[in-house]
């Protein structure tokens, strides 16, 4: 079984090796009923430490031992994710935190069925960065994606995107299996009424190629993880391959 994992984020770092756990991250540990002495994982940005448990009382607390030596990702994907009904844009977050994407960018579309702004908006962020932290917890991942606020398909024009770029498309695409890519690509995944003709039209214009994920039609959550899935294997394929 593998060790219990804390985002140290969240806990209070008390002295140079000790960190206080917060209330979230204390009812995780009591869940997965640790005893005091024993080994958890503590998630930060780029680093994953083994600390050991103490008890003191109802505070818990963690002692750095030593960090875990992790190779540099194999590749970089960046999703493009049309908004989608909040159970549904959940559990995509959710997957694609899990195999390892870099950043989500969420796509206010024309067929998308929800749209938010101002305070609702800025909660519905928070709840999102937060699965994706806890999702990390699951995979053992040091860093969560980059979730950005919605955004306009035009306004996808004035942000930085890597060179190769594809979206999912229901007709005249090549099987993503057979198109090439390099060490950082973008794939875009459209709501659940999928990309209207004058969107594709626009994104083809900034030198997006339409790619197939297969005969069936998926779920915007599965097709996320699918896609997403495949292209990081591949580039830790090629990495494995040439090294």
């Amino acid at each position: 079984m593998s060790r219990p994992r804390v985002r140290l984020e969240r806990c209070e770092k008390v002295s140079e090796r000790v960190w206080r756990l917060g209330e979230e991250e204390s009812k995780h540990i009591d869940v997965r009923r640790c005893r005091d002495g024993e080994l958890v994982d503590g998630l930060l940005p780029g680093r994953c430490l083994v600390m050991r448990l103490i008890r003191n009382g109802r505070e818990l607390f963690l002692e750095e031992l030593y960090a875990l030596s992790s190779a540099p990702p194999a590749g970089k994907v960046v999703l493009l994710l049309g908004m989608l009904k909040s159970e549904a844009l959940e559990s995509a977050i959710r997957q694609v935190t899990e195999i390892g994407v870099t950043e989500i960018i969420l796509v206010n579309c024309r067929r998308s069925v929800i749209a938010l702004n101002g305070l609702r908006l800025e909660q519905k962020l928070a709840r999102w960065r937060r699965i994706a932290d806890e999702a990390t917890k699951q995979c053992g991942a040091p860093d969560p994606p980059v979730i950005h606020p919605p955004i306009a398909v035009e306004e996808l024009s004035s942000i930085a995107l890597p060179q190769w770029r594809f979206v999912a498309a229901l007709s005249g695409a090549k099987p993503l299996g057979s198109v090439e890519f390099g060490g950082e690509a973008a794939l875009a995944i459209g709501p659940e009424g999928d990309w209207t003709p004058e969107e594709l039209k626009f994104m083809f214009n900034l030198g997006f190629e339409p790619v197939s994920l297969g005969p069936r039609i998926l779920r915007a959550p599965t097709a996320a993880a699918v896609g997403c899935g495949y292209l990081l294997l591949s580039m830790e394929n090629k990495v494995n391959a040439s090294s």
